[in-house]
């Protein structure tokens, strides 16, 4: 976390934050954690900006994952969702993880025309790497 704030206000503008990772894989003990570890550091002073969701798209069971991702927004954090990765992520798993109402998405590279309009207009950002999720 040193080189985060050593990099927070660099005199030449630039800037470095953290955002906490929460691994589809993770049991909810863990994610429960993770959050309250970001919260902490977030009330502290320290440059936490938010959580994310990341990990293998197929995995975990996202209805175990509503109440990290509603704890971390009370909190003030922002949410990354890495979401329709994969031609094997069903629309209702978006549907659902869309419902968190994230402020930025991963990938998205396989959102069906209902996600597509949630995502147009609630205008969240797409962070997108084709080849990742291609390749």
């Amino acid at each position: 976390m040193s080189e985060i704030d050593r990099f927070n206000h660099g005199p030449d503008g630039d800037r470095a934050a953290l955002i906490v990772s929460l691994d589809r894989r993770m049991d909810t003990g863990v994610a429960q954690e993770c959050v309250e570890i970001a919260v902490s550091m977030r009330e502290e002073g320290r440059n936490v900006v938010g959580v994310d969701l990341c990990g293998d798209p197929t995995a975990g069971d996202m209805t175990l994952f509503a109440q990290y991702f509603s704890q971390a927004k009370d909190a003030g954090l922002g949410v990354t969702l890495h979401i329709a990765e994969t031609v094997s992520n069903s629309p209702s798993e978006t549907l659902h993880l869309l419902s968190f109402t994230p402020n930025r998405l991963g990938h998205a590279t396989f959102l069906d025309d209902e996600a597509k309009a949630i995502v147009l207009r609630d205008k969240i950002c797409i962070e997108i790497c084709l080849t990742s999720n291609l390749l």
